[in-house]
């Protein structure tokens, strides 16, 4: 959900896959207009490992 919103509210985090810090700059709300300007349909997911359904429905919403 730190990918919602204002860019400059949004949290950085140190991403240990690739050992640098993620700016979290392009987040849900450039995504959903990144795909409509391509003419495609958003594909998102949701965590299923350690996430409640309440959350995804959340994040789906």
């Amino acid at each position: 959900m730190d990918s919602i919103g204002s860019r400059d509210k949004r949290s950085k985090r140190f991403d240990l896959a690739w050992g640098q810090v993620e700016p979290n700059e392009f987040g849900t709300d450039e995504y959903i207009k990144w795909v409509r300007l391509i003419g495609s349909e958003p594909f998102i997911v949701v965590n299923a490992g350690n996430g409640t359904p309440e959350e995804a429905a959340a994040r789906v919403e």
